[in-house]
């Protein structure tokens, strides 16, 4: 085939991949699914005034960790969400820690039986602990394997390495490949390489050095796990706080949602309600909404908004508001690194003003 010809074979796939609506991250659908991530960021301030006294200077530092676990398969499923933040400064040590777990036993499709517990503590003080059960509906999906190979695909097209998008049979085998954990990355590469051939979309009949290197790349990338599903849920228990009373019933009631409506975004939401027997006396609320976006292989965005209210339910007789804007932007240093700009907007029931931080630091992506 002529270069006039090729071009426009190009020309047709790129127009094809554009006006095509092709298949969702969401529709992948496994009997077992899992997902696992840790992700560690760090940041150091040192300043030194001009003061003999060093009434000004500042030394301080800050360790984030953010730990997910996610296992589901048809009859049974569990979920542990850690989060803990260590700072450090001529004052001493200061942190915080939470953590978030439940257990669920499917009955009949998506009704499932439900044990969690949630405990938070800061700087040793306001220690929670809630351990509920109940009744819910719903299930997730880890869809990243479908994420990624659509993700393959469009990459392949602008690199005019595919003459034309795939089938969505062809991009379901591919995503069975990406998350089939019996193969490790190199037999991954080659399976994807020769179900690739074997469509015979391939412009010059073969990936090539250049096609492997993009497929490689995306392969190992980490921190683009997608999530898709949604659950309601209904938990009664028993709620301690050392601040407040010592023991005391907790009803919760709770719902998230995850959609992915291309391969480069997420967005989540999430609402929680819990309170006593009698809801209006003492309860605090939850909410939280957040989407992501990678813009371009380099650059990835973060937004989110977040809302808690405290009545009477940590201290009795004292109750406190808070809304939280916060914006996070990434550059990839490599699969794994990145360096990030977090700007974040806060206002607490007593503060006098809007909280206003900038915050630039590194992120490294275990796993």
């Amino acid at each position: 085939m002529n270069r006039s010809a090729w071009l426009i074979a190009a020309m047709g796939a790129a127009c094809l991949s554009f006006c095509a609506v092709g298949i969702s991250p969401c529709e992948y659908k496994t009997v077992e699914s899992s997902l696992e991530t840790l992700t560690l960021q760090g940041s150091f301030q040192w300043y030194e005034d001009p003061y003999a006294d060093d009434r000004e200077s500042l030394l301080h530092g800050v360790l984030n960790a953010d730990y997910v676990r996610f296992v589901q398969s048809e009859r049974f499923g569990y979920r542990l969400d850690g989060m803990s933040a260590v700072s450090w400064s001529t004052a001493g040590l200061g942190g915080e820690i939470s953590f978030a777990g439940d257990v669920k036993s499917y009955w009949e499709r998506d009704l499932f039986v439900i044990g969690a517990l949630d405990v938070g503590a800061t700087e040793g003080e306001n220690l929670t602990v809630d351990l509920t059960t109940g009744l819910g509906w719903g299930r997730f999906q880890n869809v990243t394997s479908l994420a990624k190979a659509i993700r393959m695909q469009d990459a392949l097209l602008d690199l005019l390495l595919l003459v034309a998008p795939l089938t969505d049979d062809v991009l379901k085998e591919m995503a069975q490949t990406i998350g089939d954990p019996a193969l490790d990355d190199e037999a991954r590469i080659l399976r994807l390489e020769e179900l690739l051939t074997k469509t015979g979309l391939l412009s010059d009949g073969a990936l090539g050095a250049e096609g492997i290197l993009e497929l490689e790349r995306i392969l190992v990338e980490t921190g683009d796990s997608r999530l898709c599903g949604w659950d309601l849920q209904a938990r009664v228990g028993a709620s301690w706080g050392s601040s407040g009373p010592v023991l005391s019933e907790a009803i919760v009631l709770m719902g998230n949602v995850a959609q992915v409506p291309d391969p480069v975004s997420q967005w989540k939401g999430s609402v929680r309600w819990i309170s006593g027997f009698l809801p209006l006396e003492r309860f605090g609320i939850d909410l939280t909404a957040s989407y992501f976006r990678r813009l371009g292989e380099q650059w990835q965005l973060r937004l989110g908004y977040s809302f808690q209210a405290d009545v009477g339910w940590s201290t009795r007789g004292e109750d406190v508001f808070e809304h939280r804007v916060w914006a996070t932007g990434w550059l990839r240093l490599s699969s794994r690194l990145s360096l990030s700009c977090d700007g974040e907007i806060r206002y607490q029931t007593g503060d006098e003003e809007l909280t206003r931080t900038i915050l630039v630091r590194l992120d490294y992506d275990v796993f």
